[in-house]
């Protein structure tokens, strides 16, 4: 009698939360068994596990048959409580809010390629720096490997800023 008491307890706990929705409930097939009830609510069903003893085993909706609870609670207020949270109903973000995460995200893109494109900028006039310091004065080959530099560097650009109509070329120090 203590389980099925455990399972109407549960039951009053979630309907205090939710008064709409649906239960299942599948008793043990001995009088000691586990106790299974499905709770459903926006076509999303939550799992718990009544294990006498040991208590409510609750299982998350994406889960998959068999895989058992994702965590156990001794209280079945506590059980009902994540059912009501992870029960809610999910509602998609408005126009408003997508134009702003739009506009969040294109911001953050241009902010990324920009700061790419120093990089590279930066990268480029170290490595010209460095070549000119070990060749001494400039020549044939130093511009070459200059303008092979700056070829490079315009690729690397244009391939990051695919799909924009930005094309960033690299500034090379010229002497």
């Amino acid at each position: 009698m203590e389980s099925l008491a455990a399972v109407r307890e549960l039951e009053q706990q979630v309907r205090r939360r939710m008064v709409d929705v649906t239960f299942t409930i599948d008793p043990p097939a001995s009088p000691t068994g586990n106790w299974w009830i499905d709770v459903q609510r926006y076509g999303r069903i939550a799992s718990i596990e009544w294990r006498p003893g040991k208590g409510y085993g609750v299982a998350l909706p994406d889960g998959g048959y068999g895989e058992g609870a994702d965590f156990v609670v001794n209280d079945a207020a506590a059980a009902a409580e994540f059912i009501a949270r992870v029960l809610q109903p999910y509602s998609p973000p408005t126009k408003a809010e997508e134009q702003l995460q739009q506009r969040f995200i294109a911001a953050l893109s241009e902010h990324i390629d920009s700061v790419v494109g120093k990089l590279v900028h930066t990268t480029i006039e170290k490595l010209l720096l460095e070549l000119k310091k070990e060749m001494g004065t400039v020549s044939a080959d130093v511009r070459r490997m200059e303008n092979e530099l700056s070829r490079i560097a315009a690729k690397v650009l244009s391939e990051r800023n695919a799909g924009s109509n930005d094309q960033v070329s690299p500034k090379v120090p010229k002497e």
